[in-house]
C-alpha cells in the first residue's frame, strides 16, 4: 500500500486516514493507537453501540499527546 506525504504525516500526528479497500472504506491508524482503543473496547465483547464506539476513540486521542482535540476538530471538518 503506498500513502501519500499527506496521509503519512496524518498518522505520524497520530491522527486516522480514511482508505477504500475494494470498495470497503476503511481507516488506517497508528498501532498504539488501535491497542489504546482496542484496550477501551475489549472490557466487554458485546456489540458496542456507536456512541460508546466514539467515546472510546477520543479516549486514546486524548492519550495521544500530538492528537486529542485538535485532531477530532480537524477529522470533523473533513
Amino acid at each position: 500500500m503506498n500513502l501519500t506525504n499527506d496521509q503519512i504525516q496524518a498518522i505520524d500526528h497520530g491522527e486516522p486516514v480514511p482508505i477504500t479497500v475494494d470498495g470497503r472504506e476503511c481507516v488506517v491508524l497508528r498501532r498504539d493507537i488501535y491497542d489504546r482503543v482496542k484496550q477501551v473496547i475489549e472490557y466487554d465483547d458485546s456489540e458496542m453501540k456507536p456512541e460508546e464506539a466514539y467515546l472510546a476513540v477520543l479516549a486514546a486521542w486524548d492519550q495521544e499527546e500530538d492528537a486529542g482535540l485538535d485532531a477530532y476538530q480537524d477529522y470533523k471538518r473533513r
